[in-house]
């Protein structure tokens, strides 16, 4: 169990936790037994200022407080209580399926693990399993695509890296296959692994009629019942003068995007040539982006197509030019060295695009993972 941790002033940081580490309430005695048995791996026990716990649990005096100030901080969130206390604590304080983390309830006999907040994206449902085997109780899911077999989308979406165009979208489909309907589906790459299932129906083309689930980088117009899946499959090659700073950077990026009609969440990397692997406002403008930065060789990007070349590239780099190049080494895959090898097919989507000391191109990795 996770015992209470120092800050870096050295001050007692009680009960802190993180994504990932599970905060559990127990109320009573018996509650208690079950929490230390949860927490034997790791986690923070929360109890009853009232009940005695061992070193490391926390006590709180009022359980709705301590759950508000918890929230956030750890997933999941284990109640060994009855589910309607556990709902009237949680209640003020959930936002979306997207956001809110796992929520378990244990009863204090621990016969029952249910699965209460967060099924799907937020683990819930595996969570609730594993607690249960642990406990030798049985878990209640109630998840209707889990208790009809059916395909959990928003799952498969978050477990491939797939961002919703608009998260509400999952809903409509959900409840289409719930019904038996067929669902129209346009992924050429697989990306959610759902060819040949007997429910999707192949589209030729994106967005026909609903519903539908398209997967796609392209930015498509809504269309109520048709969820929209972006991959992260772009890539954008920058070449840049020395001092640019990152915010120029970044509206170019998106510029590029937006004439491309691409969406923002498909883009994977940016990329660019070893020369200006230190440069601030590139450097920068990655880590803002929360993209990582790729960059290259001038001998790894020397055999790679330029097709806008550059005299200003050649004079410096003997290159014919760094952002096409660069994008088109990133969304293969090459690796960082001279002379290596593939290992995805790519395309150029969007050639070379000049704004004042920067140019920027993407490109298109054409097979999924």
């Amino acid at each position: 169990m996770s015992r209470r941790r120092a800050d870096t002033d050295g001050r007692e940081n009680s009960g802190r936790g993180g994504p990932g580490q599970a905060a559990v309430y127990a109320l009573t005695p018996q509650g208690l037994r079950i929490g230390l048995r949860l927490t034997e791996g790791g986690g923070i026990l929360f109890l009853p200022a009232t009940l005695s716990g061992p070193a490391g649990s926390v006590p709180f005096r009022s359980l709705s407080a301590q759950v508000a100030e918890n929230f956030r901080l750890y997933n999941p969130h284990i109640f060994i209580t009855a589910a309607g206390i556990a709902v009237r604590c949680l209640a003020p304080l959930l936002r979306d399926k997207g956001a809110d983390p796992a929520v378990l309830v244990v009863d204090q006999r621990a016969r029952f693990v249910i699965s209460l907040l967060s099924g799907h994206l937020g683990g819930a449902n595996a969570r609730a399993a594993e607690v249960a085997a642990l406990l030798g109780a049985v878990p209640v899911i109630t998840t209707a695509t889990d208790l009809e077999g059916l395909p959990a989308l928003d799952l498969l979406a978050r477990e491939k890296g797939l961002a919703p165009a608009a998260a509400a979208a999952f809903v409509p489909v959900a409840a289409a296959l719930l019904s038996g309907r067929a669902v129209g589906l346009h992924d050429p790459q697989d990306w959610l692994g759902l060819a040949g299932h007997p429910l999707f129906v192949p589209l030729d083309r994106p967005l026909p009629s609903p519903p539908c689930v398209v997967v796609t980088p392209t930015v498509l117009p809504p269309a109520p019942g048709c969820l929209v899946l972006h991959p992260p499959v772009l890539y954008a090659g920058i070449g840049l003068r020395r001092g640019i700073p990152a915010a120029l950077l970044r509206r170019a990026v998106e510029a590029v995007l937006a004439r491309c009609n691409l969406a923002r969440p498909s883009l994977a990397a940016l990329a660019s040539v070893e020369a200006k692997a230190e440069e601030p406002g590139l450097v920068r403008v990655a880590a803002e982006m929360g993209l990582p930065l790729l960059i290259f060789s001038p001998d790894t990007l020397r055999g790679l197509p330029a097709p806008t070349p550059s005299p200003k590239a050649w004079e410096v780099f003997g290159l014919r030019g760094v952002c096409e190049p660069a994008a088109l080494a990133a969304a293969q895959g090459l690796a960082t060295a001279p002379g290596s090898a593939r290992t995805r097919e790519a395309v150029l989507l969007c050639p070379k695009q000049r704004f004042p000391g920067i140019t920027v191109a993407l490109a298109l990795r054409t097979a999924s993972p």
